[in-house]
């Protein structure tokens, strides 16, 4: 999962990597029991990428894998679950950024709060702080990246429940000098 566990509520992106057993990426077809059924198939890097919505802690996801050459096999993962009904999920439009360049962020939530918090934090120390209002458990976010942010850079995103409880996600990305 994109962020380690997958959030109950929140469509999470969920990367399935194929290869033969000598370490060669896989080209394949593959079936998903437990995620809607979902047919999709790899990248020439033996990538897929499915989106999933869990609804419960317990899930258990089977894939089926078959290539051109008719060879295939099956796999049952169970998938952590985050514990809280409530979650919250970060998503960044990629992992490498220019000096000057904005990061498109993406912030989904299943819990009722409307305003996250997105802290930027650079060699353990916050070095912005900013908002968005959620609408329907979604926000997005553009957040420009001060020349002086160079380096690797720890986004995290949080809100504050009505029990005083946070829900979070932490990103890493990277700024070129």
């Amino acid at each position: 999962p994109e962020s380690g566990e997958l959030v109950q509520g929140v469509e999470n992106i969920l990367y399935v990597v194929c290869a033969y057993p000598d370490g060669t990426p896989s080209e394949v077809k593959l079936q998903l029991a437990g995620a809607g059924g979902q047919s999709v198939e790899t990248s020439e890097l033996g990538i897929a990428k499915v989106k999933i919505t869990p609804r419960k802690q317990d899930l258990n996801l089977t894939v089926k894998a078959s290539d051109p050459a008719g060879l295939q096999a099956t796999e049952v993962s169970p998938l952590r679950v985050g514990q809280q009904p409530a979650g919250l999920l970060l998503r960044t439009d990629r992992a490498v950024y220019a000096q000057g360049i904005s990061a498109r962020l993406s912030v989904f939530s299943s819990s009722p709060a409307r305003r996250v918090f997105v802290d930027v934090v650079k060699n353990s120390r916050s070095a912005m702080t900013t908002s968005l209002e959620l609408d329907a458990g979604a926000g997005e976010l553009a957040l420009d990246l001060p020349v002086d942010l160079a380096g690797t850079l720890t986004l995290q995103a949080y809100a504050i429940l009505e029990d005083g409880n946070l829900v979070r996600d932490t990103k890493l990305i990277h700024v070129h000098r």
